[in-house]
């Protein structure tokens, strides 16, 4: 993973006291130290701020989705200008989160892609989207290349959501039931309600997506 990351890879100690000075409580051998730990588990989970997605979508405009190495180079050492040039009243609250390429990728993949369909689901996306589990099963990247605008993590949130519409849970229903029983109704009644020209499932709608802040 530290290969995904070459300019935090090549930070020198006066680097590391100016991450220091800005993350409370912690020294530049520590902080060096935790980016280190961090890496190793795949780099860092902490939520993405406001402020990442812009410099994201920034960098995604100016360079293309690809390269995501060097896009992860060029969002860390913009993040860390913004952060030691800010001057408002909440810098003590402000803290350098390093990303490597992997997350720049699949924050883009997942959020921040205009081509993302955010949209509530339509029955005929309900339909489609359980026929084609009916052949794929729970292969969520595969089924996702196949629906224009839906990620892998939206197909699989949600399969779980029409399960739970009717208080079922995946692991806990025998596959062939499911395959065999279960899932086929659910299009029987889906296809029967857009028949009767219903264009969503009541009860079924996704939560709003948020930004998430910092």
């Amino acid at each position: 993973m530290v290969k995904n990351n070459k300019y935090v890879e090549n930070f020198t100690d006066a680097d590391w006291e100016q991450i220091a000075e800005i993350v409370p409580t912690k020294d530049a051998k520590k902080c060096y130290k935790r980016w280190l730990f961090i890496q190793k588990l795949g780099g860092n989970k902490t939520k993405w701020s406001r402020k990442e997605d812009d410099i994201l979508r920034g960098l995604v405009e100016q360079h293309g989705a690809k390269d995501w190495s060097n896009i992860s180079e060029k969002h860390n050492a913009t993040l860390l200008d913004y952060i030691n040039n800010y001057h408002g009243p909440d810098k003590e609250k402000m803290t350098y989160i390093s990303r490597n390429g992997k997350q720049c990728r699949e924050r883009w993949l997942t959020a921040l892609d205009p081509s993302i369909n955010k949209k509530q689901w339509t029955l005929l996306e309900d339909i489609d989207f359980l026929e084609k589990w009916m052949k794929l099963g729970n292969k969520w990247r595969e089924i996702a290349n196949l629906i224009e605008g839906r990620t892998e993590s939206q197909v699989k949130n949600r399969f779980k959501l029409i399960l739970r519409r009717d208080q079922i849970q995946q692991s806990a229903v025998d596959p062939d039931v499911l395959r065999n029983q279960i899932i086929p109704q659910v299009i029987i009644e889906f296809k029967g309600r857009l028949a009767k020209g219903e264009e969503f499932i009541t009860g079924c709608k996704e939560p709003m997506a948020k930004d998430e802040d910092q």
